[in-house]
């Protein structure tokens, strides 16, 4: 009996997942995704977001991944190796937008402002991780949805940190995340860092 019931809760459960995919919440996403940069940990000629796992290039999976999530076209904000990213992509429905100087996160989230509108959730994701799985996104948009948010990061804890930013929390909301680099030993011992990858709504990124 009590595995039957088990089993019931499972199905609710992932009727429940499957019903998210078409609502309004998250059909009214627009995707952008990071792919611009040139991946110098590689060693490699080829930009980082089109070496291939499992036979695709690694922004491919991400591009799957957002139709999946929203019947909007991502955006893939493109830098080094554009025409390459380009054209390994050229068999896909998105839209590129050129960041000619890479600047950092935000600096290539506001090149894509032209193809954002009003009162749109902002995913932004980056090319090269591939493994993001869709459930983890329709829980992070469904928190996003719930608590009426502005702003969401996607964070996680890791053993070894090393070379992530770190979030730094006050009274249990994020404050501010600081890169490796930057941080002094008191913030190098937070466990807790970021994914790059945020939910933002759009109606903010357009007031810069």
């Amino acid at each position: 009996m009590k595995k039957q019931k088990w089993k019931l809760k499972k199905l609710k459960k992932k009727r429940f997942y499957e019903s998210l995919f078409y609502s309004e919440g998250i059909m009214n996403i627009k995707a952008i995704i990071l792919a611009a940069g040139q991946g110098t940990r590689m060693h490699s000629k080829l930009p980082k977001v089109i070496h291939k796992i499992a036979g695709k290039p690694l922004v491919e999976h991400v591009v799957s991944l957002t139709q999946v999530l929203t019947n909007q076209k991502p955006v893939v904000v493109i830098g080094h190796g554009a025409d390459q990213v380009k054209e390994s992509l050229s068999h896909l429905d998105v839209e590129f937008i050129l960041q000619r100087e890479q600047l950092g996160t935000g600096h290539a989230i506001m090149m894509a402002k032209e193809h954002i509108a009003e009162d749109e959730t902002v995913l932004v994701l980056y090319g090269d991780t591939p493994l993001i799985d869709k459930r983890t996104l329709v829980d992070f948009i469904d928190f996003y949805n719930e608590n009426n948010l502005d702003l969401s990061v996607l964070s996680m804890k890791v053993p070894e940190p090393f070379g992530y930013g770190r979030i730094v929390k006050e009274n249990g909301k994020l404050n501010k995340i600081v890169e490796h680099k930057d941080a002094d030993k008191n913030t190098l011992a937070l466990d807790e860092v970021n994914s790059g990858i945020y939910l933002i709504d759009s109606n903010r990124l357009l007031m810069h």
